[in-house]
């Protein structure tokens, strides 16, 4: 069994989400499963007619993976839904698929899929800038958690 895992960032283990992504290929190679890791901006992909594979990877032919597991994260771009777009209808097994992606990439829509499917969610508010406290304290109360609708912020230092 071969996989790719998408990553859109160099494997150095100082970025936090390096380790992760190395454990994933440890583990996969003690099942006896070929995983590569890729990154979505060095693929070359020729769309055509019918069953045409057509994926290049640095230039050079890609054979089709059984799966691919996307671990792009919040910074997952319209190249990478595009290329995953392409890879799921040839038939590819995804894991973390753009639909998805693209669902969770906006925190208040993940919201409203959840409450839309009868599951808990916190009280939120969507508000403007600069921000009305009132509105805030009297709608949800303090401590609380702010967070932007896209991506994750990265923490001070």
């Amino acid at each position: 069994m071969r996989g790719w895992v998408l990553f859109h960032r160099e494997l150095d283990p100082a970025i936090p989400e390096v380790p992760e992504i190395l454990r994933f290929q440890e583990a996969a190679s003690a099942m006896g499963i070929e995983l590569h890791i890729l990154n979505p901006h060095r693929f070359d992909l020729i769309v055509g007619a019918g069953d045409d594979w057509g994926t290049k990877y640095q230039g050079h032919p890609m054979e089709r993976p059984d799966f691919i597991l996307c671990r792009t994260g919040a910074e997952t771009d319209y190249f990478t839904l595009a290329l995953l777009r392409h890879f799921e209808r040839r038939g590819v097994r995804l894991v973390n698929g753009p639909a998805t992606i693209e669902r969770v990439a906006d925190k208040l829509h993940t919201l409203q899929s959840l409450s839309r499917a009868s599951l808990p969610i916190p009280r939120t508010i969507l508000g403007t800038f600069p921000i009305d406290v009132g509105l805030v304290e009297r709608e949800l109360g303090f401590p609380l958690i702010v967070k932007t609708l896209k991506g994750s912020a990265a923490p001070a230092s």
